[in-house]
C-alpha cells in the first residue's frame, strides 16, 4: 500500500526492459548524427595537409642539409687538426680548404653528394608548400631545387665557419699533443651536439608534418628543452637532446683534465663572464650556447618557419622586416613605407616624403585641396595648391584658402595670405 493507502502500480521487469529501450532509442537518434560528424570531422583532421611526396622530399631536405654541414665541419676541423701536428703549414685556408688537398676532396664530395639526392626526392615539386623560400630569401613566385641547394650549402657553411672559431682556437702549429687532444676532442664534441640536436628536432618537425593542426597541437618542435624551456611536447626529442648536450658538457673535460685551458686561445671568441683565468666551466658554457644557438638557424634550412612579421628577416611576400613595431620609419608591418597609406614617415631613413625625404604628413588620400597633399607635405599659403578643405587654417584669419597662385605678390587676384 503506498502511504496514502492507495495501491503502487507493479511495474515487471519487461515494462522496465522497454522503457530503458526507448531512452536509449530517443538518445542515439538525437545524438547519432553528432556522433557520425564527429568522426568525419577526425577522419578529415587525420589528413596532413602534405602530400606523401612533398612529406618524404622535406625529410629528405632535412637529413641532406645535416650530412652536409656534418661532412664539411669534419673537413674543415680535420684540416685544423693537421695544423696543429705540424703536418701542413699553419698558411692553410681551412676553411675553404685552400691549399689541402684532402679538406678540398671531402667538401667536393659533401657537395655532391648534396646535389645528387635533392632532386632525387624533391624535383618537381612546389617547394613553397614547404614553407620555403623562407630564411633563404629570393624565391619570387618559384623556388627550385637549385636555389634549395645554394641556401643549404650558403646557411651551412656559415655556421659551420663561425662554430670553427669556437672549436679550433687560433694557434697555429701546435704540436703538444695534451692540447692538442684537447682542441680535437672539444671540437669534435662541440659539433656532435649540434647535428644530433639539428637530427632530433628534424624528426619531431617531420612528425608534426604529418599530423593535423589539431592532432600536433602539443608539439612545439623549436622550443627549448628543460630547465631554459617548457620541452617540445615529445619525450622522446627531448630525450634526444638531453643526450646529445650531456654528450657533450661530460666529454669536455675528459679530454681536457690534464691542459691549462686558459692558455688555449679560447678567449679570441668566447666571452669569460667571471674574468680570468677561463677555465673549463667557462669553456662548457661557451660551447654549449654557441652551438645550440646555431642549431635554430640551420633548423630553418630544411622546416621554415611560417613567415614572422618583426623578426629582422625577410621572408615570403614580406617587403621589408626591420625588427621592429615602429610605425614612423621606412618599413611598417612589413611593408615599404609609401606616401598615402595613412603612417607618417618621419624617421631620417624616410624617402616617401616631399623631396625623397621623411613626410611631413600622411592623410591616406591623394587630395590637394586639404591639409596634407598628396605629396605628404603640409599645405601652406604660395604653395599653388588651394587648401579649401574645412580643416584648412593656412587662409584668411586661420580659415580655407580663398585662394592659391603659388606666389607672395600682393599686386594680383590672389593676395599673399590666399585672400581674393
Amino acid at each position: 500500500m503506498s502511504p496514502g493507502g492507495e495501491d503502487c502500480p507493479v511495474v515487471g521487469s519487461e515494462t522496465l526492459r522497454m522503457g530503458f529501450f526507448r531512452l536509449r532509442i530517443g538518445f542515439l537518434s538525437t545524438s547519432l548524427p553528432l556522433v557520425l560528424a564527429l568522426l568525419v570531422a577526425l577522419a578529415h583532421s587525420d589528413a596532413s595537409a602534405l602530400t606523401n611526396t612533398e612529406l618524404r622530399c622535406q625529410r629528405a631536405i632535412g637529413s641532406q642539409s645535416t650530412k652536409y654541414v656534418d661532412r664539411t665541419i669534419r673537413a674543415r676541423q680535420d684540416c685544423q687538426f693537421r695544423i696543429m701536428k705540424g703536418e701542413i703549414s699553419p698558411m692553410i685556408d681551412c676553411i675553404n680548404g685552400d691549399g689541402d688537398d684532402e679538406a678540398v676532396a671531402d667538401i667536393v664530395r659533401a657537395e655532391s653528394k648534396l646535389s645528387a639526392a635533392l632532386p632525387r626526392r624533391c624535383d618537381g615539386l612546389d617547394l613553397t608548400a614547404l614553407g620555403f623560400p623562407g630564411i633563404c630569401g629570393g624565391g619570387g613566385a618559384t623556388f627550385t631545387v637549385s636555389a634549395l641547394e645554394d641556401c643549404i650549402k650558403r646557411v651551412m657553411n656559415e655556421n659551420a665557419v663561425e662554430l670553427l672559431n669556437y672549436e679550433y682556437p687560433p694557434l697555429p702549429g701546435l704540436t703538444e699533443n695534451p692540447e692538442r687532444s684537447c682542441i680535437h676532442r672539444v671540437g669534435r664534441r662541440s659539433a656532435r651536439m649540434s647535428t644530433r640536436e639539428l637530427r632530433a628536432r628534424q624528426k619531431c618537425l617531420a612528425t608534426e608534418a604529418k599530423l593535423s593542426d589539431f592532432q600536433a597541437d602539443n608539439l612545439e618542435c623549436r622550443k627549448l628543452i628543460v630547465p631554459e624551456g617548457p620541452g617540445t611536447g615529445d619525450s622522446r626529442t627531448d630525450r634526444a637532446i638531453l643526450r646529445a648536450q650531456v654528450a657533450l658538457l661530460s666529454g669536455i673535460p675528459e679530454g681536457c683534465t690534464s691542459v691549462n685551458v686558459n692558455d688555449l686561445g679560447y678567449t679570441d671568441d668566447c666571452i669569460d663572464p667571471n674574468g680570468p683565468p677561463f677555465n673549463i666551466l667557462d669553456l662548457k658554457i661557451c660551447e654549449f650556447d654557441e652551438h645550440r644557438f646555431r642549431v635554430a638557424e640551420m633548423l630553418e634550412v630544411s622546416y621554415p618557419s611560417p613567415p614572422e612579421c618583426g623578426n629582422g628577416v625577410i621572408e615570403d611576400v614580406e617587403e621589408c622586416d626591420d625588427g621592429n613595431d615602429v610605425d614612423t620609419d621606412a618599413c611598417i608591418d612589413c611593408v615599404l613605407a609609401t606616401c598615402g597609406d595613412d603612417a607618417v614617415c618621419s624617421d631620417a631613413s624616410c624617402t616617401s616624403g616631399p623631396g625623397g625625404g621623411p613626410e611631413e604628413c600622411d592623410d591616406a588620400n591623394a587630395s590637394d585641396s586639404d591639409a596634407c597633399l598628396s605629396d605628404c607635405s603640409v599645405a601652406t599659403c604660395g604653395d599653388g595648391a588651394e587648401c579649401t578643405d574645412a580643416g584648412c587654417t593656412t587662409g584668411p584669419d586661420g580659415g580655407p584658402e580663398e585662394c592659391d597662385d603659388g606666389n607672395a605678390s600682393n599686386n594680383d587676384a590672389c593676395l599673399n595670405d590666399c585672400a581674393d
